[in-house]
């Protein structure tokens, strides 16, 4: 303040120095935090009616990083010549580690057949991997055609899920959810999912349409009683 430049220390020292702190502060608008003291010194630009806060879906279905830094995002047209990768970014990914010893383009064209497969679909797609214990692109490729068969249920999450649909299935809402306070879900819970040889991923449940164990093989579609070759 250059007011006061002039004055004696004695006439210094008889200062209000609290009142004048407050009518600097009130007079630039200024802010004490935690860690100091805060005050706007130029006009503020109002970028956010401009910007898009929402979560953004990438374009590319995986991203790979090149031996020279560079990175590739599949489906792409052109490959480079390239001796290895790493998979920096993939939609599913449990399928990342085996990315990364597949060559290019069986990647590339796991990343084609991805681009094909909606949200709601690709929830499905997840849980069946997980559920399987997919961890080979060729396995990854052979699941996605046999979508079909199996049940996917988003809602169910764990044991007591599973028990309580199960018993909602079998008598009213009400009953069950009497029967319920009376019953160890978990328990239940685990013997459904042993009988059904179904499983429960971080996606939902999981299990196949035939009934059959999880990774057992799939039986060959007939057609007119002969079997497709």
């Amino acid at each position: 303040m250059p007011e006061v430049d002039n004055l004696s220390d004695r006439l210094f020292d008889l200062l209000d120095f609290e009142r004048i702190g407050r009518e600097q502060r009130h007079g630039e608008g200024g802010v004490f935090t935690e860690h100091g003291y805060v005050v706007q010194h130029s006009e503020l630009n109002e970028v956010y009616k401009d910007m898009n806060f929402r979560i953004q879906t990438p374009f590319y279905q995986i991203l790979l990083e090149l031996p020279d830094g560079n990175r590739l995002e599949l489906p792409s047209a052109n490959l480079p010549e390239a001796s290895s990768h790493h998979c920096v970014d993939c939609r599913v990914p449990q399928l990342m580690a085996t990315i990364d010893v597949a060559d290019l383009q069986s990647v590339s064209n796991f990343a084609e057949m991805l681009q094909n497969i909606g949200d709601k679909p690709m929830r499905k797609y997840k849980a069946i991997l997980h559920a399987t214990g997919c961890n080979a692109l060729e396995e990854a490729v052979e699941l996605a055609g046999h979508m079909d068969d199996f049940v996917f249920t988003e809602s169910v999450s764990g044991f007591r899920d599973l028990a309580m649909d199960e018993m909602k299935f079998m008598m009213s809402n009400e009953d069950a959810a009497l029967l319920a306070k009376h019953t160890d879900l978990i328990g239940y819970g685990k013997d459904i999912l042993k009988r059904d040889h179904s499983a429960i991923s971080q996606y939902g449940l999981v299990e196949r349409q035939d009934g059959q164990p999880m990774n057992a093989p799939f039986e060959q579609q007939t057609q007119s009683g002969m079997e497709m070759m």
